[in-house]
């Protein structure tokens, strides 16, 4: 039998296997190819990373820590849905990451991350938005961030920054 379950990937089976062991393999393979094909870019540790994602679109927010969650193991993330709520996060939590998207209403991510940073100018911020002026960049790249990401946030990103946050890691040790 054929089966295209991965895509571009296809498993041949023979009709010598009974159906229970059919359906055993291809759970098992599908498991080691998915395992393989996405590695977490920060390896297990003694100590969960805390990401604050600051951002005023729930569904930025999901898709942000869904792949956040992918590429980092052992990690805790906190949602703040506007700057003022990101800002008071911040303090009681001090994550090792924060997510800030510029664009929001009230306290905008600039505003924010000055705040964040007159307060803490070792924090570890990267900036995920949909607002690619370049003088914008230019003032924000200031404020020394890690990174500045346009969104959408895919996986390749993700890899990036995750990049960048492990330099930041064996930096550390």
């Amino acid at each position: 039998m054929d089966f295209s379950v991965l895509g571009t990937k296809k498993i041949v089976l023979s009709t010598k296997y009974n159906n229970l062991g059919m359906i055993y393999f291809i759970f098992k393979y599908m498991y080691e190819w998915d395992t393989l094909s996405k590695p977490a870019c920060l390896e297990r540790r003694d100590y969960m990373i805390k990401i604050l994602i600051v951002d005023d679109s729930v569904f930025s927010q999901k898709i942000t820590a869904n792949i956040i969650r992918k590429h980092v193991e052992q990690s805790e993330i906190y949602f703040s849905a506007d700057g003022w709520e990101g800002l008071k996060k911040y303090q009681e939590l001090k994550p090792d990451y924060v997510f800030v998207d510029l664009l929001m209403p009230g306290l905008d991510g600039q505003s924010l991350i000055k705040l964040i940073k007159e307060s803490d100018s070792t924090a570890n911020i990267i900036v995920v938005t949909a607002d690619v002026q370049n003088h914008v960049r230019e003032e924000v790249e200031n404020l020394h961030i890690m990174s500045f990401i346009n969104k959408p946030f895919t996986d390749e990103k993700a890899q990036i920054i995750c990049n960048i946050m492990k330099e930041k890691d064996n930096g550390k040790q």
